[in-house]
């Protein structure tokens, strides 16, 4: 599909008659505009399969990108670890959110579903991100030392 023009868009485009246009049009059986219709509706089509593909790819990304968090759980060892964890967590959740608006889709998630039906819940995860931050606390252990002793006679 070249394009679409009308008679007089062809004549004043080619500095011709729009007679003549008609002419050539009638000996080489032109169609002006009248598949025009067809082609926008055959456009439509092939942008809301690809706008729904690109939903659907996202929404599993979204899903696969949280099982990844989900993964890195048990990996954490340090309080710092669970913080940036928590804190990619959080960045990646408002992405999320961000992609699901652009698309359209409902910006209030509770859960994301894969092709596989593999469910994550988000807030499960913060919860055991949570849990584990706790874990981490409740078992380092602190040491207090004792104040340095104090010389009599040291520095004056």
């Amino acid at each position: 599909m070249q394009g679409f023009s009308s008679i007089s868009a062809l004549a004043k485009r080619y500095d011709i008659s729009r007679a003549t246009v008609w002419k050539i049009a009638k000996e080489n059986d032109w169609h002006y505009g009248s598949e025009k219709s067809a082609e926008l509706e055959r456009f439509n089509k092939i942008s809301k399969i690809r706008l729904e593909t690109q939903r659907i790819d996202s929404v599993e990304q979204h899903a696969l990108e949280m099982q990844t968090c989900r993964e890195m759980l048990n990996d954490i060892s340090t309080i710092a670890d669970a913080e940036l964890l928590e804190k990619k967590v959080d960045i990646l959740s408002k992405c999320i959110k961000a992609e699901r608006t652009a698309y359209g889709l409902p910006n209030d998630f509770r859960q994301l579903e894969t092709k596989n039906e593999t469910t994550i819940r988000v807030e499960d995860m913060l919860k055991t991100l949570d849990a584990k931050k706790m874990e981490l606390s409740d078992t380092a252990s602190y040491t207090v030392l004792p104040p340095p002793p104090v010389d009599e006679g040291a520095g004056a």
